[in-house]
């Protein structure tokens, strides 16, 4: 009897245990851009997007992109004075629209991609090395550079969304 008991647990057992199901990851690495005006927080304090301006930089030897700074107040001035008391993001791009990815490569510097989430009234660049930003539109004839962003250094420190920004020469 003990025999028997044995061998049908023996059995429940080895015909009891599927095979566990494969699952697949059909999900990327790639974040979600929110479809909303670029927002976030910067050191922890909300941060929203309201101007901004790119103008054109030479990045290396034979290569060209777009020096990128946002605000989040309105300026009047945005093209004739240097960097506003404000907190701001500020990131160079290529010139050709396509998504990025970021990534901070110590072994290839020339090849990272950051943006940085700076705050005014700590003295702070929060280095955003997770996420993607994509050039939808640069057109410096029309005056227009249409991003979409989703970044983040830390929680404390992240924003997503669209803006459109003013080329300035």
């Amino acid at each position: 009897m003990k025999k028997t008991i044995a061998l049908l647990l023996i059995v429940a057992a080895v015909f009891g245990c599927k095979k566990d199901e494969e699952t697949t990851d059909t999900s990327t690495n790639t974040p979600e851009y929110n479809d909303q005006n670029l927002q976030g927080k910067i050191e922890g304090v909300l941060w929203e997007y309201v101007s901004g301006k790119f103008s054109m930089r030479k990045i290396s030897d034979s290569e060209y992109g777009y020096s990128v700074t946002m605000y989040p107040q309105r300026d009047s001035s945005l093209c004739s004075s240097g960097l506003k008391k404000w907190d701001k993001i500020l990131f160079t791009c290529p010139i050709t629209p396509g998504r990025y990815e970021l990534n901070l490569d110590f072994n290839n510097p020339s090849g990272a991609r950051t943006v940085t989430l700076y705050s005014e009234k700590e003295g702070i660049n929060n280095i955003a090395t997770q996420g993607s930003y994509e050039i939808v539109t640069a057109d410096t004839s029309k005056g227009i550079l249409e991003i979409k962003m989703n970044v983040s250094a830390d929680s404390e420190n992240s924003v997503n969304g669209k803006a459109t920004l003013t080329y300035c020469n």
